[in-house]
């Protein structure tokens, strides 16, 4: 873990500089416990400065919302304490539960805040509560104000250029791989086909992160978020056909499979380049005048005796504009692969070659197929402009099990920290300020649910944050401001504290920073700055009770619900995500399937949900106690993973592409029959692995499956070529190739799951 960082000594310097401006400010105008504006400063202070605007619209949003209807719940119930403590439960459970679900998260974080503490500031004296609004609203407008000033005048940053700069980095390796493949092609051995780049394998979710970050931090990206959400999963398209053309290749290279002729090679060879050559003027950042002037193509028309229902029209001509660069590109792509298929190497090859070269040339159309939806996503992000409707991707809704799992957790525990702090409250008089702590307790509870994780590692981190700033926050509220005479005095000492602080919060990765992101929010509160300073240990020390044993009950909550380990949350992840991949082999095999389309697509969305949250987790799967599952070993299941679905993606594409009806085309292949129960075999073997630690993951019904695999593929060899190309021969082994880049997936993940010692994990739970 690195922890220099000039960025974080960047972001730190405006952080430090805001928090001090704000207590300046709200100094000056003499509001009483002002903290609320320089805590607003430290959490509202993101490296982008439109991820900072609309955060802190939302925070002030929020704080006037939840202000307004505390207001409201005093009014009506100032003197029936149970009803009013049970109204301001169900407004923070609600809070929390939506926190989890909606866009404005943070909004219904504020809100659920402001109803707490308005209603702290409150509990002694009811009259003061409009008051209290009025000045908690005021401070999270001064602390958003001093955010934008510092944000717009020093350095300022979007997150959308950050997103474009990966964007170009991903493309230009996807390109510089298909070259590579395309050396490869013409060289003796196998030895030149390379595996994916890991870069490439992850950049899915990597991209999906940024795109996240970017839509917060301008309108633009918030408004053609699904544009380039096609785009990232145009590139994921275009990863698995590649990894399926590849495993056709190598095969073919390694004596398993017919191959080219030496001609054939060399045009293959050409294709892919003219391949590289598209993508690159893909992630070209902006159009040039030259390279980039646009022209309206419309799609190529699949080869009738390539694919069955693939050759059918579309059912509208939508026009769409791509780089000049990129259509000569496809366009020379195509006019090679016709060459592979009317050549005069090919009249002279065996059947088994005629087979395995019209298979190529549907692959390599199914692969110019995706890069030109990818340019035609990419010209649409240089330009500006959304993609039309049709070609957009759906936007999943989650069924409503599958929101009540994910938010009512943490809002049951919201509910059982309150009523817990305060029915000890009440019965003891503890803590000292009872509110207090369902205040702290709403912001452990919370700021882990803003979180989205359902580990509970980053509200341990919160909570040992915060018992650390108590006691090293006591020598500078005790000791060193007493000493400080005016506000220059207390500016110059707390500068360099702040500044500490606020640079370990930016430099280092989540959720690690959440601890000294606690330490911030102690720095601020326990100093207890006023217009009229008094230093008081015996409030300290009350404060500091308060706010331990409100997040002492808020992370014995969350442990109630969300009591599982990182380690034990990832394998129950993987488990899921394995087992939807055997659901989604099995209605891959069904050839009389009228939905397969729909029914895949599904399925594609729940993979693809499934792997975004097993990527957030593996992060958080490293323990010190456990130092055999070091780092290294954790990212390999992760990239293992992700290959596995990437690959499997290219399978899925490849399967729909030849229509819903494969049989009245005549297609009798038996492959994917013959390897439906060698697969889910192997996921279901994987799937008892991680319930029995010490049991190897089996790959058995892969190895026995070879000898079917292979006669199946020998029965397509003995095709002679004709005039009329056999679409079974074609079809057989354009999948073929994609089955077996599964079959490598898996064994690859085999191994990563081997290479983890689960066992460990269990035995130092914590």
């Amino acid at each position: 873990m690195r922890l220099w960082s000039p960025t974080a000594v960047v972001a730190a310097f405006k952080t430090s500089l805001g928090i001090i401006m704000a207590w300046g400010i709200v100094l000056w105008l003499q509001w009483p416990e002002p903290f609320l504006a320089p805590v607003a400063v430290l959490v509202l202070q993101t490296p982008y400065l439109g991820a900072s605007l609309r955060k802190g619209l939302m925070r002030v949003l929020g704080t006037l919302a939840g202000a307004l209807l505390v207001l409201g719940l005093i009014g009506l119930f100032v003197q029936e304490r149970w009803p009013l403590l049970a109204m301001m439960s169900a407004v923070l459970m609600i809070s929390i539960y939506q926190m989890r679900l909606s866009r404005y998260g943070y909004a219904w974080f504020m809100v659920a805040l402001a109803v707490a503490v308005i209603a702290w500031d409150a509990s002694t004296a009811p009259e003061v509560a409009f008051q209290a609004a009025v000045y908690r609203t005021s401070e999270a407008i001064v602390g958003i104000l001093v955010v934008l000033l510092i944000n717009g005048l020093l350095w300022p940053r979007t997150a959308g250029t950050d997103y474009l700069k990966q964007q170009r980095s991903v493309l230009e390796t996807l390109a510089g791989h298909l070259r590579q493949t395309g050396t490869a092609v013409t060289t003796d051995s196998a030895t030149g086909f390379s595996s994916m780049p890991k870069a490439l394998l992850r950049a899915g979710p990597e991209l999906r992160e940024l795109l996240a970050a970017a839509a917060l931090d301008t309108g633009h990206f918030r408004q053609r978020h699904q544009t380039h959400e096609a785009q990232i999963q145009a590139l994921t398209a275009t990863l698995g056909s590649v990894m399926g053309l590849t495993e056709n290749l190598r095969l073919a290279a390694t004596g398993r499979r017919a191959f080219l002729t030496p001609p054939q090679r060399q045009v293959l060879r050409e294709a892919l380049e003219q391949l590289a050559v598209a993508i690159e003027s893909a992630s070209a950042p902006r159009p040039t005048a030259a390279a980039t002037a646009t022209a309206t193509v419309t799609a190529a028309q699949p080869s009738p005796s390539a694919q069955g229902d693939a050759s059918k029209p579309r059912s509208h001509t939508q026009a769409r504009t791509i780089s000049t660069a990129a259509q000569i590109a496809l366009a020379e792509v195509e006019s090679r692969r016709q060459r592979l298929l009317t050549g005069p190497s090919l009249a002279q090859q065996s059947g088994g070659d005629s087979a395995l070269t019209h298979a190529l040339a549907a692959q390599l159309q199914a692969l110019a197929s995706h890069v030109k939806t990818l340019a035609e996503a990419s010209a649409a992000v240089a330009a500006g402009r959304a993609l039309p409707r049709p070609q957009l991707p759906p936007q999943p809704t989650l069924p409503w099990q599958t929101r009540l799992a994910l938010a009512l957790p943490n809002s049951l525990a919201m509910g059982v920290a309150f009523w817990v702090s305060v029915l000890i409250w009440m019965q003891f008089q503890w803590p000292p300020q009872g509110l207090l702590a369902v205040v702290m307790g709403l912001v452990l509870i919370g700021g882990h649910t803003l979180q989205k994780t359902s580990v509970l590692q980053p509200a341990k981190l919160t909570l040992l944050g915060f018992l650390i700033g108590i006691p090293s926050t006591a020598p500078i509220y005790l000791v060193l401001m007493p000493q400080l005479d005016g506000f220059v005095q207390l500016a110059l000492a707390l500068f360099p504290i702040y500044f500490g602080i606020a640079y370990f919060l930016h430099a280092l990765p989540s959720p690690h920073h959440l601890m000294f992101l606690s330490i911030g929010i102690l720095a601020i509160m326990l100093l207890n700055l006023e217009p009229h300073q008094v230093y008081d240990a015996a409030g300290y020390i009350n404060a500091a009770l308060s706010i331990a044993t409100g997040f002492l009950i808020g992370v014995t909550a969350l442990s109630l619900v969300r009591g599982a380990t990182p380690q034990e949350q990832l394998r129950r992840g993987i488990k899921r995500l394995l087992a939807h991949l055997s659901s989604a082999q099995q209605a891959l095999s069904d050839l009389d399937r009228s939905d397969i389309k729909a029914v895949l697509g599904l399925h594609e969305q729940q993979l693809r949900s499934e792997l975004q949250a097993l990527s957030a987790l593996l992060p958080s799967a490293y323990a010190a106690a456990v130092p055999q599952n070091d780092r290294d070993r954790i990212l390999a299941l992760g990239d293992a993973l992700q290959g596995l679905v990437t690959r499997f993606r290219g399978l899925q594409q490849a399967r729909v592409r030849w229509g819903v009806d494969l049989r009245r085309q005549g297609l009798g292949t038996r492959l994917g029959q013959q390897l439906l129960a060698p697969l889910v075999t192997t996921y279901d073997a994987f799937i008892h692995k991680l319930d029995h630690p010490t049991a190897p993951a089996s790959v058995a019904a892969l190895d026995a499956s070879v000898c079917d695999v292979r006669a199946e593929l020998a029965r397509i060899d003995a095709y002679r070529h004709s005039e009329q190309v056999n679409a079974d021969a074609v079809y057989t082994l354009t999948i073929a190739g994609h089955y077996i880049a599964v079959m490598h997936a898996l064994r690859d993940l085999a191994t990563s799951l081997d290479g983890i010692d689960w066992a460990a994990w269990r035995r130092n739970r914590f």
